[in-house]
Order: C-alpha cells, then sequence, then structure tokens
C-alpha cells in the first residue's frame, strides 16, 4: 500500500535482545497497567480527573506521546515473529537506518503524502480497515501512547503477511538495531484520539 513495501521489513528476523528488561509497571509503579484496571475500558485512559487514575491515566489525558517512554515500552516487550494468530506486532522503521526501504520511505513520506517524524507510526492494513483511523490521530495500546496514526506498511512481503503491526518510525536511531517484538492475543488492546496531530506536507 502506497509503496510501503519497506516499513517493517527491516524487522522482519526476531529481533535483537535489547537491554531495557524491566517492564513499564515495573518502570511507573502503575499497577494493573495492562490490564486497564486503573484506565478505562480496555486500558483506554479516562478522560476525567479522579483520585484513582493512574499516573499514565493522567499522562495520557493530555495527550501525550513521549520518545523515551515508547522506547523503553518497545525494549520490555518480548522478542517474538509475524503471525496470524492474533497477536500485536510491533516493530521499526527509518528513512536513514533501514538497509531496505520504499521511495516513500526514503523521502520521509506517509502514506498521505505527509512528512514522517519521531512519532509516525505505520499501521498494518488490516488494523487501517478495521479500526479506520483518521491521518494524524493518537495511538494507545493498552492506554500507552506509543505515536500517531501516520503511515501505512505493505499488507505482505515475500509470502510474509503483516497482520496486526504497528511500525514505528525512529527517524534519529535512537532505539538501535532492530525490533520484532510481541504482545499475545488478547493481552492487548488499541485505541484512537481524541487528540489529533497536525501534519506537514510532504508532496
Amino acid at each position: 500500500i502506497d509503496n510501503g513495501v519497506g516499513k517493517g521489513v527491516e524487522s522482519a528476523n526476531v529481533a535483537q535482545i535489547g537491554g531495557f528488561s524491566t517492564t513499564i509497571n515495573e518502570a511507573v509503579g502503575v499497577g494493573g497497567f495492562y490490564g486497564g484496571q486503573q484506565g478505562g475500558a480496555g486500558g483506554v485512559p479516562f478522560v476525567g480527573g479522579g483520585s484513582s487514575d493512574s499516573f499514565l491515566d493522567t499522562f495520557n489525558r493530555t495527550g501525550s506521546w513521549d520518545e523515551r517512554t515508547v522506547e523503553n515500552w518497545v525494549r520490555s516487550l518480548k522478542n517474538g515473529q509475524r503471525s496470524t494468530d492474533g497477536r500485536l506486532v510491533v516493530t521499526i522503521y527509518s528513512a536513514t537506518k533501514d538497509s531496505i526501504t520504499d521511495t516513500n520511505t526514503a523521502q520521509r513520506r506517509g502514506n498521505r503524502n505527509n512528512l514522517l517524524r519521531e512519532g509516525s507510526i505505520a499501521l498494518s492494513p488490516d488494523l487501517i480497515s478495521k479500526y479506520k483511523p483518521q491521518t494524524g490521530e493518537e495511538i494507545f495500546i493498552n492506554g500507552l501512547s506509543v505515536g500517531f496514526y501516520e503511515d501505512a506498511t505493505a499488507s505482505i512481503y515475500n509470502g510474509v503477511v503483516f497482520n496486526n503491526t504497528i511500525d514505528i518510525y525512529d527517524e534519529n536511531g535512537s532505539l538501535g538495531g532492530s525490533y520484532l517484538k510481541n504482545i499475545p492475543g488478547g493481552q492487548w488492546s488499541i485505541s484512537f484520539g481524541p487528540n489529533k496531530r497536525a501534519q506537514i506536507s510532504n508532496p
């Protein structure tokens, strides 16, 4: 889709082991983070205030994306592989660091002639078809803001189907290396908005 062949391909093999082994729950001391027990249903943060809100609920409420928090989250996930069994696949791509890329990514162009930058997320076509996000909408995985929908991955590459995939744009290479991480099926939720990042044209 939209010359998206290279997106996610750099991470097509099992990822290297990251140096961050502490889970996000441990890092920020949020009890029940993955179950969303202190947020809204399915891990979606509350919009209103309240003493029962967790740290991440409060942080995410005003919209929230933070590069370092997302990097630590990626490193905390288990290495995995692509599959159609319901697992979430988390990969990394870049205009400058990928050995395999496509024309649009090489020119920092998203799937709507928009500029790719830190915080950009490419979603696999199945997620786009299912949730129909608007370009620039903030993406939450289990209540954590991971970035903004601004691009699309390929649907298939070399016979491998890209399903339930979020591909995180890492322009400055701060994560380093290739990553292919998983969250098992039934243990993740995705939601969008209400915040929407303004787009920069890159025709």
